[in-house]
């Protein structure tokens, strides 16, 4: 019963201060990971099903909440049956871009916040809340594409000419750099999802 209250209790906080939400849950569907997964499912359900209870009360900020909007990203299985790529383009192709997950929706729809002239120009409205059990290498590699994906729609809405190329190249860099410096912290050890060293001569030029 606590942990149904607590769960309820942060998901409506992220509501309030984020807007809606898409959850991406990245653990395995097989051995104790799966019954992570479950649990973390069925406390969605029950989150739905109290939202749809409340859906007429002007209190409640989950009045769009519905099952689209939880993912079961098998992160592992997925890339198993995929050769030769990168994490990042693992993930572009196998996540983003896959028709059976709304990412590229979400992405539209949440937007992203930009000043220009002065002036607001758009505002964001969500965000993506992502799970794993370590929340190190898949939850960076997934948080990287996402974060690629955003930049390159914020850059193209600046409309001014730049080289896109060195400015993506660049966050790689940094994100890359950040997840092995948490990997470090967090385990001793270096991320084994991206190359710990990365050069970072061409985001100096």
């Amino acid at each position: 019963k606590n942990k149904t209250l607590l769960c309820l209790r942060h998901f409506k906080h992220l509501y309030r201060q984020y807007g809606r939400l898409l959850v991406i849950n990245l653990v395995e569907r097989r051995d104790h990971e799966k019954r992570i997964g479950n649990e973390y499912k069925s406390l969605f359900d029950l989150l739905v099903k109290t939202s749809r209870q409340t859906q007429n009360s002007q209190q409640s900020s989950m009045n769009h909440l519905n099952e689209r909007d939880f993912i079961w990203f098998d992160y592992h299985e997925q890339s198993r049956t995929i050769k030769n790529f990168s994490a990042e383009q693992f993930v572009q192709k196998l996540f983003i871009e896959n028709v059976q997950y709304p990412i590229k929706e979400r992405l539209h729809q949440q937007g992203f916040f930009t000043w220009m002239n002065g002036s607001k120009y758009s505002t964001q409205k969500g965000v993506f809340r992502m799970n794993c059990i370590d929340c190190l290498d898949r939850t960076n590699n997934v948080q990287l594409a996402i974060g690629s994906n955003v930049l390159s729609m914020q850059l193209q809405a600046l409309r001014k000419q730049c080289n896109s190329y060195y400015i993506l190249d660049g966050l790689r860099g940094i994100w890359v750099k950040n997840g092995d410096h948490i990997s470090r912290i967090y385990t001793g050890t270096g991320a084994l999802g991206q190359k710990s060293k990365v050069s970072m001569s061409r985001w100096h030029q």
